[in-house]
């Protein structure tokens, strides 16, 4: 998986945070006072970060698990980073990091329904008030569903005002988007007057959308207006969601000093609420005024939280776990950090005598590649007595990659002894290949115990990574030592099948979805499957009957749709590619998430690749998502329409740490303006196509 490396282009730089504001501050030219608010709203986010990273309520024992929790799952190891989340847990019910983490590494294997359990158990932990905008975002949700009773009638019920008065702005958003706006305006002016003495929240919910709805009709001064007005009432001039919704309408106006009222309500806003999507936010206004250095600074901030909140490792926090962990080379790897910025670590300590800053030096050499110098530093530290069973299993990695493979062999079996229990990224390097045996794992592992420990560690793994062929190899050396024959082969059967499979087409397609809950919006990836049956000449097809899961009637339709369109573009694109036989293909597509009903046209794009891979006899990579609504042009002109949530989707393919996203170009803008995603991240993970031929010409490069 081929994803950003943090600080690819160089070494790490530590430049005087405080000085590099000032210094930024004093060329902008902003006006004084504005000047002197951002720069203290930069510092103080600088300090009060470290301050709350101080006062992490975690038991140290519990800090640790978490840290190679972290560091595991960005090598691949979600297995030990669920044990590890867990065992923090165990000390720390109610840490956030651990929580999240874990809902992160269910997401990254798929279980989706674990993940949002998680997430929506953290969200009913944090409590607080409820938000004004959520609750919009459930009425437009609501309004978007087949019309309730309680909207068709929204003047009954005079018992109970405020249900009322939900219903009829519920009914508002069925009016306006019906084409009647000026009725659905009557419908929320009414609720107002009523609510302004009786209900007071459902009074500010109503002004709220009426600036939507007049936003939406393009009268953004009128909008302003609404907003504006808001403030005369008693407690809402401070309103944080009136100022942060009156801030996005000075922003779209454009003008010079409707920026600057923006910058200011957003920078109140960020004082009240802390959330660090502002922190993008005042970036994008600071830039609009053409002050290119504070923007950056503030979109650097928000990166650093970013990766946080994603449950990425800084480099330094990885160096130091690093000697306390085993990752194998292939989860080096894929840690995010760039060749140079590693080595450049490595100088700062290299000079530096105590053991364990010497492992950690050794551990740097072999992260950034420098295998040679690294089996130097492992093997002194062996001679002085001093190397753990961490480091022989990282200098038998490193005495590999020079050549020294027998040695290598030796080392690592010491290794996997030398550890209080058996972890299974050691024992499917050592016994994980076609040139071990079972006399490996007995003389790594001795006693009938301490064999079942590392079989149960590897079953572990299995379940995790079903698709790990190293692990069900060592799986049959152990049982082959254990003296259970029958498993043994029955192992062996499943590791040739896999390594068989490799090569077969992978029928499942990445698909980016936004799940709502009360009115938040967060991102999931999860997949598509198509499958095919021999049917009888000129019997292929697609039927409604045949799109499984719980999908809506519309997408359904779509979906058959679709597969008619797809099918018609490869003859036509790709004639020389397309199974002979495609005509006497009987076709099922998957929906995934079954407890959740799949609809909207964003799933347009990965329904078309999930086809067209399949037609053309390609696989669809594991690490790419897809999300795009699909216009038929033509017969060989199919075009990717804007969909929604984008910033969500980009969001919810980091956590579950995908290389890329392809998402229709006319979303561009959209991502551009993301507050949810770091400009950094975007730039790296998202690939944007006109047509389906683009999409597909992005991730198979043998069809261009």
């Amino acid at each position: 998986m081929s994803r950003e490396k943090h600080q690819a282009a160089g070494p790490p730089s530590e430049p005087d945070e405080r000085g590099e504001i000032d210094a930024a501050l004093a060329n902008e030219g902003l006006d004084d006072e504005l000047l002197r608010q951002l720069g203290h709203l930069l510092e103080m986010e600088l300090v009060d970060g470290s301050r709350r990273a101080r006062r992490e309520p975690l038991h140290r024992r519990a800090e640790a698990h978490v840290v190679v929790a972290r560091l595991s799952f960005e090598a691949r190891l979600s297995d030990r980073a669920e044990r590890e989340a867990v065992a923090a847990l165990a000390l720390a019910p109610d840490d956030e990091a651990a929580l999240g983490l874990l809902a992160a590494i269910h997401h990254a294997r798929g279980e989706l329904g674990a993940a949002i359990t998680l997430h929506t158990e953290m969200a009913a932990r944090a409590g607080g008030e409820p938000s004004a905008l959520a609750t919009l975002g459930r009425l437009f949700e609501a309004s978007m569903r087949e019309e309730s009773p309680s909207a068709r009638a929204p003047h009954h019920a005079p018992d109970a005002p405020s249900a009322t008065g939900m219903a009829e702005l519920e009914h508002a958003f069925r009016v306006a988007f019906g084409g009647n706006l000026q009725g659905a305006l009557r419908i929320v002016d009414r609720v107002a007057a009523r609510a302004r003495t009786e209900a007071r929240s459902v009074y500010k919910l109503a002004m709220l959308e009426r600036a939507f709805l007049l936003e939406q009709a393009q009268d953004v001064r009128g909008a302003i207006a609404t907003l504006e007005r808001l403030a005369d009432e008693p407690g809402l001039a401070s309103d944080v969601e009136r100022l942060l919704c009156l801030s996005l309408l000075y922003e779209r106006e454009g003008t010079p000093e409707r920026i600057r009222r923006a910058l200011r309500a957003v920078r109140y806003a960020y004082l009240v609420t802390r959330r660090p999507t502002l922190l993008r936010r005042i970036a994008r206004l600071v830039g609009k005024l053409g002050h290119t250095r504070l923007a950056e600074l503030f979109e650097a901030r928000y990166l650093e939280v970013f990766r946080r909140r994603m449950h990425v490792l800084s480099l330094r926090e990885a160096a130091r776990a690093l000697p306390a962990t085993y990752l194998p080379p292939e989860g080096l790897s894929v840690l995010p950090f760039g060749h140079r910025a590693v080595l450049h670590l490595f100088e700062r300590i290299r000079d530096r005598k105590r053991p364990e800053h010497r492992r950690r030096a050794a551990a740097l050499l072999l992260w950034a590649g420098e295998a040679a110098r690294a089996e130097v530093m492992y093997a002194e530290l062996a001679r002085q007595g001093e190397a753990t069973a961490v480091d022989l299993l990282y200098w038998a990695d490193a005495l590999e990659a020079t050549g020294e493979r027998a040695r290598a062999n030796e080392e690592r079996r010491r290794g996997v002894a030398a550890m209080d229990r058996p972890d299974a990224a050691a024992l499917a390097r050592l016994l994980g290949r076609d040139d071990t045996s079972a006399e490996d794992a007995r003389a790594a592992l001795g006693s009938p115990e301490r064999l079942a420990e590392a079989a149960s560690a590897l079953r572990a793994r299995r379940k995790a990574h079903p698709e790990d062929r190293a692990a069900v190899l060592a799986l049959a050396r152990l049982s082959e030592a254990r003296g259970d024959m029958e498993a043994k082969r029955r192992y062996e059967a499943h590791a040739r099948a896999l390594a068989e499979a490799r090569h077969a087409p992978r029928p499942y397609v990445l698909a980016a979805a936004a799940l709502r809950r009360g009115g938040e919006v967060r991102g999931v990836i999860h997949e598509l499957w198509v499958d095919t049956r021999r049917a009888r000449r000129g019997g292929g097809r697609l039927d409604e009957k045949d799109v499984l899961g719980s999908v809506a009637p519309d997408l359904r339709a779509r979906a058959v749709s679709l597969f008619h369109a797809v099918r018609a573009f490869v003859r036509t694109r790709y004639p020389h590619r397309v199974d002979p036989a495609l005509d006497d293909l009987r076709f099922f597509l998957r929906f995934t998430k079954d407890d959740e009903p799949s609809s909207g046209d964003s799933a347009g794009l990965p329904i078309a690749v999930a086809f067209a891979s399949v037609m053309l006899g390609l696989s669809a990579p594991s690490d790419v998502a897809f999300s795009g609504a699909v216009i038929c042009d033509a017969h060989d002109v199919l075009a990717l329409g804007r969909i929604g949530d984008v910033d969500a989707k980009i969001e919810g393919a980091y956590e579950r740490r995908l290389s890329r996203i392809v998402l229709p170009a006319q979303n561009r803008d959209d991502v551009t303006h993301a507050e949810r995603v770091p400009r950094k991240i975007a730039e790296h993970m998202v690939v944007f196509a006109r047509t389906l031929d683009e999409a597909l010409e992005a991730v198979f490069p043998e069809l261009g």
